[in-house]
């Protein structure tokens, strides 16, 4: 048998525990959403890469936000992810054109160390993809690297130069002495 108050008192707490559960739910879901379809981007104020450097401090990377373009880095591979010192490692992305119209652009692939500061990068101009069309772009690692943990991270830019894509610390890699 329960007791008179259980019904009186505990069952409605748990009730509203159960509706603020689901209302939470319901706002991270939302919240997530809208930061996968880009809802949450702003025309106004255009975003600074991750990878930005400034020129006051050339080989420093800065955290900002992301502005997700028509060109997309779909897939991405590297040969070796933990190699030793003096070997190199290939990265692989590939970029695909997601809008319904030709688009040509450059892509920069920039090797970060664990202090967010660049190593080196290798730059791709002129590229041009028909709408869904895709093209993989490589860079080898250089065998010089000091042991430890490095980003590989990929920029995208229309033909003015102006960042369309910002993919950063898309890939890590190791080195071992």
């Amino acid at each position: 048998m329960q007791r008179p108050g259980f019904k009186k008192y505990l069952l409605p707490v748990h009730k509203n525990i159960l509706k603020i559960g689901i209302a939470v739910f319901a706002i991270a879901v939302i919240i997530s959403g809208a930061k996968i379809f880009n809802i949450f981007k702003s025309e106004s104020s255009p975003a600074v890469p991750y990878g930005s450097f400034s020129p006051s401090s050339p080989n420093a990377f800065s955290k900002t936000s992301t502005v997700k373009g028509n060109v997309q880095l779909t897939q991405n591979s590297m040969s070796d992810y933990y190699f030793k010192k003096g070997s190199t490692s290939t990265f692989n992305g590939t970029l695909e054109n997601y809008s319904s119209v030709q688009i040509t652009f450059s892509a920069d692939i920039i090797i970060s160390n664990s202090q967010n500061q660049r190593i080196t990068d290798k730059k791709f101009s002129n590229i041009t993809l028909d709408p869904s069309e895709t093209k993989t772009i490589s860079m080898d690692t250089p065998p010089t690297l000091n042991p430890g943990t490095y980003f590989v991270n990929v920029g995208i830019y229309d033909s003015s130069g102006k960042q369309i894509s910002w993919f950063p610390r898309y890939q890590n890699f190791k080195i071992s002495p």
